[in-house]
């Protein structure tokens, strides 16, 4: 399954001295699978993309469902970063950032799925 989903995120917090970079990932998850749709490095230097702000952004990933037990399923989706420091620990966290509906239906083809808006739990 294609999708787009539109992300708003302020990075600014995890830049500083001691970030090396910071891993994105857009996660989907049903029951005990999680799978990666998304995902970006962005560098401490790279700064124009310490707040992204994307709209419309297709996953890099599909959402395969091969055995077809997604149909018509709530999907959590999920925002994790990952910070890798230039000195010291990495750390990682992870936040619940919406819901995406699953169609009863699985068409085939190059199409790309455009669901509504998630419906989100809170504001990152």
């Amino acid at each position: 399954m294609s999708f787009s989903f539109d992300l708003s995120v302020d990075l600014t917090p995890l830049q500083h001295w001691n970030t090396n970079n910071v891993f994105l990932v857009v996660m989907c998850q049903h029951e005990d699978a999680t799978v990666t749709v998304w995902d970006q490095r962005i560098k401490r230097e790279d700064t124009v993309n310490h707040v992204l702000q994307l709209n419309q952004e297709f996953v890099e990933y599909y959402l395969a469902d091969i055995n077809k037990n997604l149909k018509d399923k709530n999907v959590k989706v999920l925002l994790r970063w990952e910070v890798m420091s230039t000195v010291g620990f990495y750390y990682a966290d992870t936040v619940e950032i919406g819901t995406l509906q699953v169609p009863a239906k699985h068409t085939k083809g190059k199409r790309k799925y455009r669901p509504g808006p998630p419906n989100r739990t809170e504001n990152y």
